[in-house]
């Protein structure tokens, strides 16, 4: 199983964004390691400063899949939930300021949080309709997918370009520019916009 998470995708330009200006998405792909589900516990790592949780839409792959067409998108997804990648903006900013990998700042251990899925008939209308609400250490913060920059064929067709998408991949589809702060004694709760849904991110972070 692969991970991508796609920044500079969502809402307007963020000069202030730990991924910097840039109209065009770009991507990175983090480890199976990097899995860390509700109601397990994040430990702070003891490097880098200014950890940040980073909400995105994440889709499941449902298929095998190479040089995807846009209008193909909705054979290839089978599953919509909320992840969230936690970096530590000060690392990833000198990493990127020196032209060095992201993956010290973005790919560590338990880094990606991710939600149950919630499968999904028609992909476009569940994307379209989907808002999260993100509470962590007194802060919030609310996602809307819909304002995706390039939407998920536009994502797919840009990941399968150069490499084959397989069952089960998860894609982190539009990172939030700024996200939430991440602090020891913080607790992330996470909610969609179904009201027979209870939280769908339960994180205690220490």
């Amino acid at each position: 199983m692969k991970i991508f998470a796609v920044a500079r995708n969502y809402g307007g330009i963020c000069d202030v964004s730990p991924y910097g200006e840039g109209e065009e998405p770009v991507w990175y792909e983090l480890p199976d390691s990097s899995q860390l589900h509700t109601c397990q516990p994040f430990f702070v790592p003891d490097f880098g400063d200014d950890f940040r949780i980073m909400p995105s839409l994440a889709v499941r792959v449902g298929r095998l899949g190479k040089g995807i067409a846009p209008r193909y998108a909705a054979r290839y997804i089978d599953a919509v939930g909320l992840g969230c990648n936690v970096i530590s903006a000060g690392l990833l900013a000198s990493r990127r300021r020196d032209g060095l990998p992201w993956a010290a700042a973005t790919a560590f251990d338990k880094s990606c949080f991710l939600s149950p899925w919630r499968e999904a008939q028609d992909i476009a209308d569940t994307i379209a309709d989907t808002i999260f609400t993100l509470e962590c250490g007194g802060n919030r913060l609310t996602y809307h997918a819909a304002m995706m920059r390039r939407d998920i064929g536009e994502i797919l067709q840009l990941l399968s370009r150069d490499i084959t998408l397989k069952n089960g991949d998860v894609i982190l589809a539009a990172l939030h520019p700024s996200g939430l702060p991440a602090s020891i004694g913080d607790k992330l709760i996470a909610t969609d916009n179904n009201p027979e849904h209870s939280a769908i991110l339960d994180i205690n972070i220490r």
